[in-house]
């Protein structure tokens, strides 16, 4: 007697669309404030100038985790720098056209995301390129504005 798993299977692929939509609508959510982090400045929608001066705190980072500011646009991220618990602030340099919109991340990672971004610094600050990294293990964003120039 033959068991088939197709019945199972349908199943199983709509729980796991779900889950994946789940996950990418609990990113979004995720606003300028919240128990972790705030950004302050710019607020939402802010349509910033080619120079600036984002600013926010750090409230708690989770067990286990390293607090680092970024910026991003889709699924690209741009390391700034790390942040200890706290207010923060840094300089910005706003590129790209007129209209373009991006985010302004507070971000925690474990040890292996730590070590990605530390080493991505070191090449970045030996070749003068920081290309965008797309992929950081165990990354939670604490906090998140989108912003257009």
């Amino acid at each position: 007697m033959a068991f088939s798993l197709m019945p199972l299977m349908i199943p199983m692929a709509i729980y796991a669309s779900l889950v994946v939509v789940t996950d990418i609508e609990h990113q979004r959510s995720i606003g300028a404030e919240t128990e972790y982090a705030a950004i302050t400045y710019p607020v939402k929608g802010k349509t910033v100038q080619n120079s600036f001066t984002a600013k926010g705190v750090v409230k708690n980072v989770p067990d286990g985790y390293y607090a680092y500011t970024s910026t991003g646009s889709d699924n690209l991220l741009w390391p700034k720098f790390a942040v200890a618990k706290g207010n923060w602030s840094m300089d910005m340099t706003a590129t790209g056209e007129q209209g373009y919109k991006y985010n302004i991340v507070v971000m925690a990672v474990k040890q292996e995301g730590k070590n990605k971004i530390e080493s991505w610094f070191k090449r970045g600050k030996e070749s003068g390129k920081y290309p965008p990294l797309t992929e950081i293990a165990d990354m939670r964003t604490l906090a998140t504005v989108r912003v257009e120039k």
